[in-house]
């Protein structure tokens, strides 16, 4: 509930901070985009499968694992603006609007405890799994000129989910998924950068960003989930709880830019 709270807050920052540019004629505005690179992990999900789906007789038992995703990175993009507003001449605040794609390749893995009544259920598995996941993101940085051209900047920012899917590899067609229904809209987290400005406009910079929030939601249902496991590919249904988890979007991002 805090995190919210402070996810609120600096969103209306942001904005109010774009409102006050628009009127302000020490502004510099400019456009950046680049190279992310995101490492998505979150571990510890409390699985429970249903055994009423396979049989009848079954209903009201069910199974009890652990599970968790483990994504490596993979290249993708972010794009948006900048506004550079100057409090002293060592000193400015940047505000910016960016879309995000933050990609990750790897996949569901879970253990699963041994049933007595279904001895044939799995004990372990995998989900091999593409991941995109989409935002909108409003940083405001402070921005510390520690060199007349080389600035280093440190910030929160707020990002709004617009898009959420899963591709599941080891399908023959695969085909992306919407998961939407995993995932909270909001993000939250602070990003510290580097960067070097050319006189004529344009600079190049490296940032790494910091999530702050569990993106998932604590309890979601993964419906005809294909696990594969030792004995073969099994399509379930399961229940998540990822209240105790620990899991964020951290990224690494490279790229260009030109200020007006």
């Amino acid at each position: 509930m805090k995190i919210t709270r402070l996810a609120a807050t600096a969103l209306i920052v942001a904005l109010s901070f774009f409102t006050l540019s628009a009127q302000n004629d020490k502004i510099t505005f400019g456009v950046r985009a680049g190279l992310n690179y995101s490492n998505i992990i979150v571990k510890d999900g409390d699985l429970t499968v249903p055994l009423g789906q396979f049989a009848p007789v079954l209903d009201g038992k069910e199974v009890k694992g652990k599970g968790g995703f483990n994504f490596d990175p993979k290249p993708s993009f972010y794009i948006g603006v900048t506004a550079d507003f100057p409090v002293k001449k060592w000193f400015h605040i940047q505000g910016e609007l960016l879309y995000v794609e933050n990609y990750g390749q790897g996949g569901m893995g879970a253990t699963f405890e041994q049933s007595a009544i279904f001895p044939a259920f799995p004990t372990s598995g995998e989900r091999p799994e593409d991941l995109r996941l989409s935002y909108i993101q409003l940083p405001v940085l402070a921005k510390f000129y520690v060199l007349k051209n080389l600035p280093l900047m440190v910030g929160p920012y707020v990002g709004v989910g617009v898009s959420y899917k899963g591709i599941p590899t080891a399908e023959e067609n695969p085909t992306a998924k919407d998961i939407s229904h995993m995932y909270k809209r909001m993000d939250f987290g602070a990003m510290a950068a580097a960067a070097y400005e050319f006189k004529f406009g344009l600079f190049v910079e490296a940032r790494y960003v910091f999530g702050m929030m569990n993106t998932l939601k604590d309890d979601f249902e993964m419906n005809d989930l294909g696990i594969t496991s030792g004995a073969g590919k099994v399509n379930v249904d399961l229940n998540a709880n990822t209240e105790n988890i620990s899991g964020q979007n951290n990224s690494f991002q490279i790229g260009v830019g030109f200020r007006f």
